[in-house]
């Protein structure tokens, strides 16, 4: 869907129409020439400077552009091939909502999300407005048999809870303030617990406190990409992963978020934090290779800002991530003083002096431990500490880097 929330953020700038079609037969067998290499249901035509902009959805069409005779004659071509249905401007697409207005395209999921709340019998339920998910720490039932813990119960029912998480998944196309929440709760699909129930009921009445919000798509903008990440260090208590945030915007609009949990253990919050850079720098390739496609020329970002953790998937393999953060920096223009957010603003000579820090600092933290624990070996051979003391200080060092400390 993010292909969908690009093409809108764009269509609603240029103040472009938006129409919606619908196909009787679900399977299209069309040789479509003009088709994307970053998206496959993305597809273009141009035509004396115009272009006509088509997003297929199994049997659901968008269409849209800054021509509207070329708009029409692609409908009417469409209709020549297949059995196809019109439904004029686009106000209800994939159960998604689509209000708009002087300010822009509101994208919401109001009927959506009434539906899953009757369905769960909650609508007479108090309303929440935290998330206790954010704070409380869920284990998975593995976890409680290898401690021994037996208080927290299996469900009856699995797949209620699969289908129910399933239903919260596809409400994060326009929800992203419950992204985290759903992406800690699915983790558990296979082997649900009462207490992760519990949890999921709690995120419900959040959601029922404002089943219409969304998010809004401006008419205006300067064609900038600001992104934001973030990566909270060894979150999880059971894998000992740390979870990357991140989000993307076309000036104002949000167009691209994701909260995951990354694929290996990070060592240090150093490179948790340079985990994330690289998925949110794939993430900017690939956008900026789909707005190119719609003659959409993003300016590079005034600022880089740092994230304040603890310390689809476009990624890269572990070993392959710190190459195309490298080669993707470029010198971008500084902003003004009184113009600079109120987060720590980091220009690009700065960042890339940090990234090259974050290149080296491993080897040196590595040596680092095993100098101290040579150190610590002497001593105890020496007899100034005793070996209930070096054995602490060995697992603290094996601890904060397996695979570091070899024996002398």
């Amino acid at each position: 869907m993010v292909t969908v929330r690009a093409v809108i953020s764009i269509a609603t700038v240029k103040h472009w129409t938006i129409h919606q079609m619908d196909v009787y037969n679900a399977f299209l067998q069309w040789d479509l020439q003009e088709k994307s290499n970053l998206d496959y249901s993305f597809f273009t035509k141009r035509s004396c400077g115009k272009i006509v902009i088509v997003l297929v959805y199994v049997d659901d069409l968008l269409i849209t552009g800054d021509d509207l005779s070329m708009i029409e004659k692609t409908k009417s071509n469409l209709r020549q091939y297949f059995k196809i249905k019109d439904l004029g401007e686009l106000k209800y697409f994939l159960g998604i909502e689509f209000a708009r207005n002087k300010e822009g395209i509101l994208i919401h999921q109001r009927k959506y999300t009434l539906e899953l709340i009757s369905d769960m019998r909650l609508v007479g339920a108090k309303c929440v407005g935290a998330l206790l998910v954010l704070s409380y720490k869920l284990t998975s039932s593995e976890f409680d048999k290898h401690i021994g813990d037996i208080s927290d119960a299996l469900l009856g029912d699995l797949s209620f809870y699969q289908r129910l998480l399933g239903r919260l998944l596809y409400l994060t196309i326009t929800r992203p303030d419950i992204a985290y929440a759903v992406q800690n709760l699915s983790q558990f699909m296979h082997s649900p617990k009462v207490s992760h129930m519990e949890v999921v009921v709690c995120l419900v009445r959040y959601i029922k406190s404002s089943p219409g919000m969304g998010i809004l798509m401006s008419v205006v903008a300067d064609n900038t990409l600001p992104a934001f990440c973030d990566a909270d260090w060894d979150s999880c208590s059971i894998t000992r992963r740390s979870v990357t945030g991140y989000m993307v915007k076309f000036d104002t609009s949000p167009i691209s978020w994701k909260s995951k949990k990354q694929t290996t253990i990070s060592r240090s919050s150093a490179e948790a934090e340079y985990q994330s850079l690289a998925s949110i720098v794939a993430e900017l390739v690939w956008l900026a290779g789909l707005f190119k496609e719609l003659d959409v020329i993003p300016a590079p970002p005034a600022r880089a800002v740092r994230g304040r953790g603890r310390g689809r998937g476009r990624g890269h393999p572990r070993g392959a991530s710190r190459a195309p953060v490298r080669a993707t920096i470029e010198e971008p223009p500084v902003a003004p003083v009184g113009e600079q957010a109120p987060e720590i603003p980091v220009t690009a000579p700065a960042l890339q002096e940090i990234l090259s820090q974050c290149l080296s600092m491993f080897g040196t933290y590595a040596q680092s431990l095993r100098d101290a624990w040579r150190t610590e070996f002497e001593q105890l051979r020496q007899g100034s500490i005793t070996v209930s003391e070096y054995t602490v200080q060995f697992n603290d060092y094996s601890r904060n880097a397996p695979g570091l400390v070899t024996t002398v």
